[in-house]
């Protein structure tokens, strides 16, 4: 059954931004001289306000992942909490990160602080939350966004054939959160005195922040020698199809809304793993169960042949 909201999603008066959660996409071929060169998205999406924020990186190291992540603070703010899967980038990023601040003097800026008469609330990034290996569906708050954005971004420029440059993707990224953004998160009304429907962008901008586009623009400019031209029909194309994908989220869902029995310790199970050889089955064993706040079971510990997960 489905287990309660995140307090996360619910918390008011905190800026966007202060809960995130993250995950990477692509890669995606870009142009370098006369060569070609991998490049990814970092997409961090707000659990309060459903913003997102999408941002370019070189390659899966946790170095390059950690600029990406201080650019997106720069630009959004500092997040007390941040939610991710084990990806080897985000475990070391945070690693990284809480060592980097462990080397602070808390004390000695807490003291110089009072001195100036600011009050020290909290420390940055108070905890990372790293979602448990193959429970997606767990991430839900945050996956099923990512996961849209995620496909229609490969579906209309994941193929190998490199035909624009990095400027040109970082482009089509940056109109992708702004669709995304000035979408409505309450139904709109035919009133005309009504006010405007509520998006993320009022919480980022205070104003509905989508622009007009730069002019019209034709399917066949994809091939434009003028690469501006080639990012503005990508953006449209990216409007187009994630529409089709975006929609079908409001679909009444009833499969978590009814009680099944608990996982039980020693209870036999069957793993879904796409990688495994057609015909073969991967089973294994319950070792042990952690129970959420509702009582019911959120995570279990799972003994196989090979490995514990």
């Amino acid at each position: 059954m489905m287990g309660d909201l995140p307090i996360a999603r619910l918390t008011p008066y905190e800026p966007p931004f202060t809960y995130t959660g993250l995950d990477f996409f692509g890669p995606f071929y870009v142009k370098r001289g006369r060569g070609t060169e991998k490049v990814y998205g970092c997409i961090f999406v707000c659990f309060t306000t459903r913003a997102i924020h999408i941002e370019d990186v070189g390659s899966l190291e946790a170095d390059d992942f950690i600029q990406a992540l201080r650019r997106f603070i720069c630009t959004r703010g500092a997040a007390k909490e941040i939610w991710s899967d084990n990806g080897t980038n985000f475990v070391g990023g945070e690693k990284e990160i809480r060592l980097a601040i462990q080397g602070w003097n808390q004390k000695a800026i807490i003291e110089a602080l009072h001195e100036r008469g600011v009050e020290w609330h909290s420390q940055p990034l108070k905890k990372w939350h790293f979602q448990p290996p193959t429970a997606s569906h767990m991430s839900g708050v945050w996956e099923r966004l990512i996961r849209s954005v995620r496909k229609t971004m490969k579906a209309i420029i994941g193929h190998p054939h490199a035909f624009v440059k990095r400027e040109t993707l970082r482009t089509v990224f940056a109109e992708a959160a702004g669709i995304l953004n000035s979408r409505p998160l309450c139904p709109s009304s035919e009133d005309p005195n009504d006010c405007e429907p509520i998006t993320p962008s009022h919480f980022l901008q205070q104003r509905q922040g989508l622009a007009v586009p730069p002019g019209l623009f034709q399917d066949t400019e994809i091939h434009s020698r003028k690469q501006w031209r080639r990012g503005q029909v990508l953006a449209n194309h990216f409007w187009a199809r994630w529409i089709r994908e975006y929609l079908p989220i409001f679909q009444e869902r009833k499969k978590w809304m009814t009680k099944k029995p608990n996982l039980r310790v020693n209870d036999l199970v069957l793993l879904v793993d796409t990688t495994q050889p057609r015909g073969h089955w991967h089973l294994g064993r319950v070792t042990k169960v952690f129970f959420g706040a509702d009582g019911l079971v959120r995570t279990a510990k799972v003994k196989t042949k090979i490995s514990t997960l």
